[in-house]
């Protein structure tokens, strides 16, 4: 130990303070990433003969081909999909107060499209777009707020940057 004098206070400092330990890298709790096949594989096996079917195939396929973040989707309104030059267009607010609207991939109009004719909601403009499945019917009800816990780094959409990547 080295001994300093600072104004007739002794102050004791250890050698080894000055000397730095290894870094502590954390390699788990990385976000899973699905490859395509096994998001073609996800998309395909969901039932289609509901409405619920229908919602949870538009909602997924809508974070994997825009790469949009759970809170971005779900808080989405039937405006935010609009038709512009003969191509279906979305609107995602993102944190921060971002809006990006961008063209649909063409499996991903087929979902929304699918959605918004088999649930009614054309003439709604100004209502959630995804809405949740009351029990015991099959009809909807209010927004998806229950899904709001699932705002964590999703891997469907990280597997939409991978797939955008292999495409390009």
């Amino acid at each position: 130990m080295r001994l300093y004098r600072l104004c007739d206070n002794i102050n004791y400092e250890s050698c080894a303070a000055s000397v730095r330990g290894p870094r502590h890298v954390v390699t788990s709790g990385q976000t899973p990433v699905l490859d395509p096949p096994e998001a073609r594989a996800l998309l395909d096996s969901i039932d289609t003969a509901s409405v619920v079917g229908l919602r949870d195939r538009a909602l997924i396929g809508l974070m994997v081909y825009s790469f949009a973040r759970i809170g971005a989707a779900l808080g989405m309104s039937v405006e935010d999909v609009f038709t512009q030059n003969l191509r279906l267009w979305v609107r995602l607010r993102e944190k921060g107060g971002k809006r990006h609207a961008m063209p649909c991939h063409h499996n991903l109009e087929e979902y929304l499209t699918a959605y918004l004719d088999g649930a009614g909601l054309r003439g709604y403009r100004k209502g959630p777009l995804f809405r949740t499945i009351g029990r015991g019917t099959a009809k909807l009800t209010r927004p998806c707020s229950s899904c709001k816990r699932l705002a964590r780094p999703s891997p469907l959409r990280r597997t939409g940057v991978r797939l955008y990547r292999m495409v390009w």
